[in-house]
């Protein structure tokens, strides 16, 4: 986002996007928003972001350039299906833009927003009978290990995924996306999308989603670190 952006006196509300992805269960990808639309879900690039009492607290740098280790707060009041007790090694990605640029907005823009922050849910910090607090790993974390090119994400493909405009593909860079180009199609939580729902094709960004589109035999043009879990730190 440009810095005119965040200075004009009319940038109005900003907008927190949490996407939570899983290695198990029946769901892999959940997302969560803090925005302000009074309850409804929001938009933005085409996703949907449901209402949750969620905040990510002491994100960025300690002193002497010591990475920090951030707090995730979740509300168990008014959490509904989240079930945020349960997210122990789920890998959490924020995103930051202004409510003009949600999908729908006067100004909708999904490429308007602040750098994407993403982190492990590393340890439970705290439990009371209203909230629950997840300690995060850090970016420089081994997990989170910044590299020249690209974060080391635990068993998270990083690479761009083909996305549906009007009636073909719009194919990602080379250099950096999913060579993918198969008529098969699979949701984020690797069902199977039918004939005409081509809008709904996306990757799940886990091994399972990579082997649907190319079989369980031959390579894997995985874009995660998958060994990254097994070093220690």
């Amino acid at each position: 986002m440009s810095l005119p952006d965040q200075k004009r006196m009319d940038a109005g509300a900003v907008v927190d996007l949490f996407t939570l992805r899983f290695q198990d269960g029946p769901v892999a990808v959940r997302r969560y928003t803090t925005g302000p639309s009074g309850g409804a879900a929001v938009r933005y690039d085409r996703q949907e972001y449901t209402p949750l009492p969620i905040a990510l607290e002491g994100a960025g740098y300690a002193s002497f350039g010591v990475s920090s280790r951030p707090s995730l707060r979740v509300s168990l009041l008014d959490s509904g299906t989240a079930d945020p007790a349960s997210w122990h090694g789920a890998t959490v990605e924020r995103v930051r833009t202004l409510a003009r640029y949600l999908d729908g907005a006067s100004e909708a823009d999904p490429a308007r927003h602040w750098p994407r922050e993403a982190w492990v849910v590393d340890r439970l910090k705290r439990r009371g009978r209203d909230e629950i607090v997840w300690e995060l790993s850090s970016p420089l974390d081994l997990e989170l290990a910044t590299t020249p090119r690209r974060q080391v994400l635990r068993d998270v493909c990083q690479w761009e995924y083909r996305r549906r405009e009007g009636m073909g593909w719009e194919e990602p860079p080379a250099d950096n996306g999913c060579p993918y180009n198969g008529e098969e199609m699979w949701d984020a939580n690797d069902q199977v999308v039918t004939a005409g729902n081509e809008k709904d094709d996306a990757c799940s960004r886990r091994l399972s989603g990579c082997r649907l589109r190319f079989g369980k035999e031959g390579p894997l043009p995985f874009g995660g670190f998958a060994g990254s879990a097994r070093s220690g730190r």
